[in-house]
């Protein structure tokens, strides 16, 4: 997997984002950014920079570490839907633990809505 100084160094040029221009953003000065992008010098940042990084570029902390090559990043907030594949899963341990009957056309229908509205407020 990657290192967290190539993968910052990637996304920060995909914005096209100078060092110096990463570095106002995150409230460091620029030799600190030069520093985690750096592979020799290996620095991380703290935990309230990482964060700050992940959102900047919408990804996970875990994918910045190396730990994930899963790029990507959904936040669940305000009234937004669940994920499909989060939904599929719950609808499938659902019909396993129930033995429901997915034959009926309105079965998958009605779980997804009754997730929905418990999870409305994530």
């Amino acid at each position: 997997m990657a290192t967290f100084s190539k993968r910052l160094k990637e996304l920060r040029e995909e914005k096209g984002w100078s060092q110096d221009q990463l570095a106002e953003l995150l409230g460091v000065q620029r030799p600190t950014v030069a520093g985690y992008e750096s592979k020799s010098k290996n620095r991380i940042p703290r935990d309230k920079t990482l964060m700050k990084i992940a959102e900047l570029f919408n990804t996970s902390t875990d994918y910045l570490l190396g730990r994930s090559d899963e790029r990507n990043y959904t936040k669940f907030s305000g009234k937004k839907d669940l994920p499909q594949q989060v939904t599929e899963k719950i609808i499938g341990d659902l019909v396993k633990k129930y033995n429901l009957d997915l034959t009926d056309p309105t079965t998958a229908e009605k779980l997804e809505t009754m997730i929905k509205l418990v999870y409305k407020d994530l």
